[in-house]
Protein backbone atom coordinates (compact mmCIF):
# COMPACT_ATOMS: atom_id res chain seq x y z
CA UNK A 1 0.00 0.00 0.00
CA UNK A 2 1.35 3.41 -0.96
CA UNK A 3 1.37 6.12 1.69
CA UNK A 4 -1.00 9.01 1.09
CA UNK A 5 0.50 12.35 0.19
CA UNK A 6 -2.66 14.25 1.17
CA UNK A 7 -1.75 17.03 3.56
CA UNK A 8 -5.10 17.86 5.14
CA UNK A 9 -4.40 15.32 7.85
CA UNK A 10 -1.33 17.37 8.85
CA UNK A 11 -3.57 20.28 9.79
CA UNK A 12 -5.95 18.01 11.70
CA UNK A 13 -3.02 16.68 13.75
CA UNK A 14 -1.46 20.08 14.42
CA UNK A 15 -4.72 21.97 15.06
CA UNK A 16 -7.33 19.40 16.15
CA UNK A 17 -9.54 22.04 17.80
CA UNK A 18 -9.78 23.99 14.55
CA UNK A 19 -9.55 21.40 11.78
CA UNK A 20 -11.78 18.42 11.18
CA UNK A 21 -11.73 16.06 8.25
CA UNK A 22 -15.05 15.07 6.70
CA UNK A 23 -16.26 12.78 4.00
CA UNK A 24 -18.70 15.02 2.12
CA UNK A 25 -21.33 12.29 2.26
CA UNK A 26 -21.23 12.58 6.07
CA UNK A 27 -20.70 16.30 6.49
CA UNK A 28 -22.19 17.91 9.62
CA UNK A 29 -24.89 20.50 9.11
CA UNK A 30 -23.78 24.11 8.69
CA UNK A 31 -25.06 27.47 7.51
CA UNK A 32 -23.94 27.92 3.87
CA UNK A 33 -24.03 31.71 4.32
CA UNK A 34 -21.29 31.40 6.96
CA UNK A 35 -19.06 29.08 4.92
CA UNK A 36 -16.81 29.14 1.89
CA UNK A 37 -15.16 26.51 -0.26
CA UNK A 38 -11.57 27.37 -1.06
CA UNK A 39 -11.49 26.35 -4.71
CA UNK A 40 -10.42 28.24 -7.85
CA UNK A 41 -13.66 27.83 -9.80
CA UNK A 42 -14.89 30.35 -12.36
CA UNK A 43 -17.38 31.80 -9.86
CA UNK A 44 -14.87 32.10 -7.00
CA UNK A 45 -14.18 35.49 -5.44
CA UNK A 46 -10.87 36.64 -4.03
CA UNK A 47 -10.28 36.47 -0.29
CA UNK A 48 -10.33 40.26 -0.12
CA UNK A 49 -13.99 40.21 -1.24
CA UNK A 50 -15.02 38.29 1.89
CA UNK A 51 -16.22 39.66 5.18
CA UNK A 52 -13.81 37.77 7.48
CA UNK A 53 -16.04 37.97 10.53
CA UNK A 54 -18.92 36.39 8.60
CA UNK A 55 -17.12 33.04 8.28
CA UNK A 56 -17.35 30.15 10.65
CA UNK A 57 -16.37 27.36 8.27
CA UNK A 58 -13.92 26.95 5.40
CA UNK A 59 -13.96 23.83 3.27
CA UNK A 60 -10.71 22.85 1.62
CA UNK A 61 -10.93 19.83 -0.64
CA UNK A 62 -8.10 17.42 0.14
CA UNK A 63 -7.73 15.17 -2.88
CA UNK A 64 -5.97 14.84 -6.19
CA UNK A 65 -6.83 17.63 -8.62
CA UNK A 66 -9.09 15.58 -10.92
CA UNK A 67 -11.12 14.34 -7.95
CA UNK A 68 -11.17 17.83 -6.38
CA UNK A 69 -13.02 19.21 -9.40
CA UNK A 70 -15.63 16.50 -8.95
CA UNK A 71 -15.89 17.04 -5.18
CA UNK A 72 -16.35 20.78 -5.72
CA UNK A 73 -19.70 19.89 -7.31
CA UNK A 74 -20.83 17.69 -4.39
CA UNK A 75 -24.40 18.36 -3.18
CA UNK A 76 -23.15 18.98 0.38
CA UNK A 77 -21.39 22.11 -0.91
CA UNK A 78 -24.33 23.43 -2.92
CA UNK A 79 -25.02 27.08 -2.17
CA UNK A 80 -21.63 27.65 -0.53
CA UNK A 81 -19.57 30.53 -1.91
CA UNK A 82 -16.29 29.72 -3.63
CA UNK A 83 -13.18 31.69 -2.82
CA UNK A 84 -9.80 31.63 -4.52
CA UNK A 85 -6.27 32.51 -3.58
CA UNK A 86 -4.48 35.09 -5.68
CA UNK A 87 -0.83 35.74 -6.36
CA UNK A 88 0.51 32.56 -4.88
CA UNK A 89 2.98 29.93 -5.84
CA UNK A 90 3.90 26.73 -4.10
CA UNK A 91 6.84 27.11 -1.75
CA UNK A 92 7.68 23.46 -2.23
CA UNK A 93 8.66 21.45 -5.24
CA UNK A 94 6.37 18.50 -5.81
CA UNK A 95 5.70 16.03 -8.57
CA UNK A 96 2.61 17.13 -10.47
CA UNK A 97 0.58 15.11 -12.86
CA UNK A 98 -0.61 16.65 -16.08
CA UNK A 99 -3.45 19.11 -15.74
CA UNK A 100 -2.17 20.72 -12.53
CA UNK A 101 -1.23 24.37 -12.89
CA UNK A 102 2.17 25.61 -11.75
CA UNK A 103 0.45 27.65 -9.06
CA UNK A 104 -1.26 24.55 -7.66
CA UNK A 105 -0.73 24.17 -3.94
CA UNK A 106 -1.37 21.30 -1.59
CA UNK A 107 -4.10 21.42 1.04
CA UNK A 108 -1.90 22.52 3.91
CA UNK A 109 -0.29 25.28 1.83
CA UNK A 110 -3.74 26.36 0.69
CA UNK A 111 -4.87 26.62 4.30
CA UNK A 112 -1.81 28.64 5.29
CA UNK A 113 -2.15 31.03 2.35
CA UNK A 114 -5.85 31.51 3.08
CA UNK A 115 -5.21 32.27 6.76
CA UNK A 116 -2.47 34.73 5.86
CA UNK A 117 -4.78 36.45 3.37
CA UNK A 118 -7.46 36.73 6.05
CA UNK A 119 -4.95 38.22 8.50
CA UNK A 120 -4.12 40.88 5.91
CA UNK A 121 -7.76 41.62 5.13
CA UNK A 122 -8.63 45.26 5.90
CA UNK A 123 -11.68 44.21 7.94
CA UNK A 124 -9.91 41.50 9.94
CA UNK A 125 -9.22 42.03 13.62
CA UNK A 126 -5.65 43.18 14.22
CA UNK A 127 -3.16 40.34 14.39
CA UNK A 128 0.26 40.66 15.93
CA UNK A 129 1.96 38.20 13.62
CA UNK A 130 1.52 37.40 9.93
CA UNK A 131 3.45 34.17 10.55
CA UNK A 132 1.18 32.96 13.35
CA UNK A 133 0.15 29.90 11.32
CA UNK A 134 3.53 28.90 9.91
CA UNK A 135 3.72 25.85 12.18
CA UNK A 136 0.99 24.29 10.04
CA UNK A 137 3.73 23.55 7.53
CA UNK A 138 5.92 21.52 9.91
CA UNK A 139 4.67 18.05 8.88
CA UNK A 140 4.61 19.07 5.25
CA UNK A 141 8.20 20.28 5.47
CA UNK A 142 9.19 16.94 7.00
CA UNK A 143 7.36 15.03 4.27
CA UNK A 144 8.90 17.28 1.63
CA UNK A 145 12.40 16.63 2.99
CA UNK A 146 11.75 12.86 2.98
CA UNK A 147 10.48 12.93 -0.62
CA UNK A 148 13.54 14.91 -1.70
CA UNK A 149 15.87 12.45 0.03
CA UNK A 150 14.11 9.54 -1.65
CA UNK A 151 14.35 11.25 -5.05
CA UNK A 152 18.10 11.80 -4.60
CA UNK A 153 18.51 8.16 -3.52
CA UNK A 154 16.57 6.89 -6.57
CA UNK A 155 18.63 9.10 -8.88
CA UNK A 156 21.86 7.78 -7.37
CA UNK A 157 20.64 4.18 -7.69
CA UNK A 158 19.74 4.79 -11.34
CA UNK A 159 23.21 6.23 -12.02
CA UNK A 160 24.82 3.28 -10.25
CA UNK A 161 22.81 0.80 -12.37
CA UNK A 162 23.78 2.60 -15.59
CA UNK A 163 27.42 2.68 -14.54
CA UNK A 164 27.33 -1.04 -13.71
CA UNK A 165 25.59 -1.85 -17.00
CA UNK A 166 28.22 0.11 -18.92
CA UNK A 167 30.98 -1.71 -17.03
CA UNK A 168 29.34 -5.09 -17.70
CA UNK A 169 29.03 -4.27 -21.42
CA UNK A 170 32.69 -3.32 -21.52
CA UNK A 171 33.64 -6.60 -19.85
CA UNK A 172 31.59 -8.59 -22.37
CA UNK A 173 33.06 -6.73 -25.33
CA UNK A 174 36.61 -7.61 -24.40
CA UNK A 175 38.11 -10.57 -26.17
CA UNK A 176 41.43 -12.34 -26.67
Amino acid sequence: MQASKNTGVHAAIIAPEDVTLHDLDHCPSFDPAMAVVLFPSDDAVEVQALQPLSLDRVFIIDSKWKKAKELNQHPALRGVRRVRLTHHRSSFWRFHTSGVADDGVCTIECMLLFLRALLQHPLAPPSPDLHAYDDLMWFFAQQHRHIQQQAVLKLQQRKDRKRKAATDEGACAEGP
